[in-house]
């Protein structure tokens, strides 16, 4: 017997209930993002202090 899903796929709605949430990232995304932004700038940092340490010397 052969199942017909068109009836199920027409009452499930695919989309998000809340419109938003779909543009939002995800948590673990957005922690590694942030994560990843922050590492950045303490590499530029690290970078400005080795310029200015060979300045000195």
């Amino acid at each position: 017997m052969k199942k017909n899903t068109e009836v199920v796929s027409g009452l499930v709605s695919e989309e998000h209930p809340f419109h938003q949430a779909q543009t939002q990232p995800g948590k673990a995304k957005q922690h590694r993002y942030e994560r990843r932004k922050i590492r950045n700038i303490l590499k530029i940092g690290d970078w400005g202090g080795e310029i200015a340490y060979e300045e000195a010397s």
